[in-house]
């Protein structure tokens, strides 16, 4: 123990790790500086705090005994995208002061947010995790601000390519198209993902009977899952409150995993057909339920009855996870960040295509977010 006074008490462990133990004004310390390695306190009211310190300063121990009283009762993340690049997220926290009257708090910044955030004043400790240097602030909120460079619903031909040559290449894809049988909501999705890059290429080479056997394969097989007959079906769970695609697989079902993984090929998909037709993807048609597959998996409303707020999006670490009940050899999973990013831009793709801002916003904010996770971490 290095200091302590009337509601406050600093230590350091035999490993050199730093506390601050922050109590009610009045409470009565024993066992301090007695030489023991226990110490007991008896409260003067039903709260306490407790904090890891970046070092084993008095300075720093004051400081945070100013904010160790301002309990945090809620967070919440908001977005803006302007429509010209820049994307700005507010992180806003909300706090019950149990003693005194001030509300800050003491945040810390992941490096993907410090690194772009807007008029922020850093105090000088900083803290060492496994996801890099995390800077600390004081406040109640912080934003930052990145630019969203867009995203392509295709590649590009170029004077360079070998028309003939494509051409020939995708009608050997079209000869082995194959969608018979039943094949669960991964499998399902990776060939309406495969159909989806085929359609644009047909465009390119102006293969109109191959664009038209694609087109249709695409309805076809997005339609045969959305409705409900008892075979290739989505079941909506109100127990849980998510849309379960049946065939499942990887625990799709009964761990609700990767449900952005697999669902973000469909809604990819469902996206290039409302390019090529607009009729085909309107709410009393498809679209309601391509929306509905896109908010179990990103719903942007607190206020959604039938699921929660952008499901498995982990907010402030900036990414999302596949599942949460850290049974992975290395914690939690996210084993392929690129299926996340394939689905945030199914998101985009899907609100342009419909004119529907909201999603596509949403899309934009958890795209340009995770690829700034991915890129740092």
């Amino acid at each position: 123990i290095y200091h302590n006074s009337d509601d406050h008490v600093g230590l350091t462990t035999a490993r050199g790790n730093n506390y601050g133990l922050f109590a009610p004004t009045g409470s009565v310390w024993s066992g301090v500086n007695t030489g023991t390695n226990q110490i007991s306190i008896s409260l003067s009211s039903d709260f306490f705090s407790i904090v890891g310190l970046p070092d084993g300063n008095i300075d720093t121990l004051e400081l945070f005994s100013k904010y160790a009283y301002n309990f945090v009762s809620d967070t919440k993340v908001n977005w803006e995208y302007d429509g010209f690049g820049s994307l700005i997220t507010s992180y806003e926290v909300t706090t019950t002061p149990m003693q005194g009257t001030t509300t800050d708090t003491i945040l810390l910044l992941y490096p993907h947010q410090w690194r772009e955030s807007v008029d922020v004043s850093f105090l000088e400790y900083n803290y060492f995790t496994d996801r890099g240097l995390m800077k600390s602030v004081i406040g109640t909120s912080y934003q930052t601000s990145f630019t969203y460079s867009g995203v392509l619903p295709m590649l590009p031909s170029n004077d360079n390519m070998d028309m003939k040559h494509l051409n020939a290449l995708l009608e050997e894809g079209i000869a082995n198209l194959d969608l018979s049988g039943p094949i669960d909501t991964y499998w399902g999705g990776k060939e309406v993902g495969r159909l989806t890059q085929l359609l644009p290429i047909a465009e390119q080479v102006g293969n109109n009977g191959a664009l038209n056997i694609i087109l249709n394969a695409l309805k076809g097989e997005l339609q045969r899952w959305l409705t409900a007959d008892g075979q290739e079906d989505f079941y909506y769970d109100s127990n849980w409150g998510t849309l379960i695609g049946y065939p499942a697989s990887y625990g799709s079902n009964g761990f609700l995993n990767d449900h952005h993984f697999h669902y973000g090929y469909w809604v990819q998909a469902a996206a290039a057909v409302a390019l090529r037709d607009p009729e085909w993807a309107s709410e009393d048609q498809w679209g309601g339920m391509i929306n509905l597959l896109i908010r179990d998996y990103a719903s942007p409303s607190r206020n959604d009855a039938m699921f929660p707020f952008l499901r498995n999006y982990d907010i402030y670490e900036g990414h999302s996870w596949a599942s949460g009940n850290a049974i992975a050899y290395a914690g939690n999973n996210q084993e392929s960040s690129s299926e996340a990013i394939n689905a945030w831009a199914g998101l985009i793709l899907w609100g342009e295509a419909t004119n529907n801002d909201e999603v596509r916003d949403t899309g934009i904010y958890l795209y340009t977010t995770e690829v700034r996770a991915i890129n740092n971490y």
